[in-house]
């Protein structure tokens, strides 16, 4: 009988990371992770420094846990989050004990979005049985850093200003105007968001202009001493179409090499044809692919499952 408990992020965060870890190391279709990463993880405001996670135990060992979060999407609010079971554990109700307490956390009042490896084959049957049905795709891609990669003379980009109140108020426009549409739905960034990502001392970001009016952004976080993950590039509708994403791109991957950083990963929409052809003309390449689910806040909650 496994025993689930609600996360404490300074009595679990260590355990979370090396389960990961541990998955990863046993199935390259999971992701690996590292403790700055997790600590930005659970630092956004959204998540609340874990408190709807929750993590399965057998015994001493952590054998499995669910990142849980209630988000504001341009649709209304709704739980997004990701159930991880350590291989030698899957198929004995893991899973299972761990979705029980998460889809009992609002009685059922909201919508949930998760996403899973396409190639977990399992992980796939049990959510369809949890009823969530695909809702889209993304793509992991990724590239190495060279010396080749420098920031273009007479660049139109510019670093964020960390303390100037203006570009926060920009970052936090750009963003939601620019993603309001996106599938599957982004997150709606809003004061709260922003001072929480400011704080993190890892993040960059670059704001491209015209008159000195931020049309655009990029954006990523240093995974590692090594490895950067790049969060966004986003544009306001008005400004698409004109070559501006490649500019920003190019002025990252510089300031990235700057930074003594070796690679980079992004996650794309299947659906975005345009942000895949850009990212494959700047040299990345896909290495996995990922599905995300939705359930209805309607949906029948099944009383067993796999």
């Amino acid at each position: 009988m496994f025993t689930i408990q609600a996360y404490e992020h300074a009595q679990h965060a260590q355990a979370v990371v090396d389960l990961f870890n541990l998955c990863h190391a046993r199935d390259a279709s999971l992701p690996s992770l590292t403790p700055t990463r997790w600590q930005q993880f659970v630092a956004e405001p959204s998540r609340a420094m874990g408190r709807d996670f929750r993590l399965a135990w057998d015994g001493a060992q952590l054998v499995g846990m669910a990142y849980c979060a209630l988000e504001e999407q341009p649709g209304g609010a709704m739980r997004y989050g990701r159930i991880l079971v350590h291989p030698d554990w899957r198929r004995r109700g893991v899973a299972s004990a761990i979705w029980q307490q998460l889809s009992a956390l609002d009685g059922g009042r909201y919508g949930f979005e998760c996403t899973c490896p396409v190639e977990w084959q399992a992980g796939l049957a049990f959510a369809q049985r949890c009823g969530f049905g695909e809702q889209s795709r993304e793509l992991e891609m990724r590239r190495s850093l060279s010396d080749a990669d420098r920031v273009p003379p007479g660049s139109p980009v510019r670093a964020l200003r960390r303390d100037d109140a203006a570009d926060a108020l920009a970052w936090r426009e750009i963003s939601n105007a620019a993603y309001a549409s996106h599938q599957p739905p982004v997150s709606l960034l809003d004061a709260a968001d922003i001072t929480a990502r400011l704080a993190n001392p890892t993040l960059s970001l670059g704001f491209i202009e015209q008159a000195g009016v931020p049309l655009g952004l990029i954006q990523w976080e240093n995974d590692s001493d090594s490895h950067a993950y790049l969060n966004s590039v986003a544009l306001l509708p008005s400004a698409q179409g004109r070559g501006l994403a490649g500019q920003m791109l190019r002025w990252a991957l510089g300031q990235m090499r700057a930074q003594g950083l070796a690679r980079v990963e992004l996650t794309v929409s299947m659906h975005n044809h345009a942000a895949r052809q850009l990212y494959t003309r700047h040299g990345f390449q896909p290495y996995a692919e990922t599905v995300y689910l939705y359930r209805p806040a309607t949906a029948d909650i099944p009383s067993t499952a796999g």
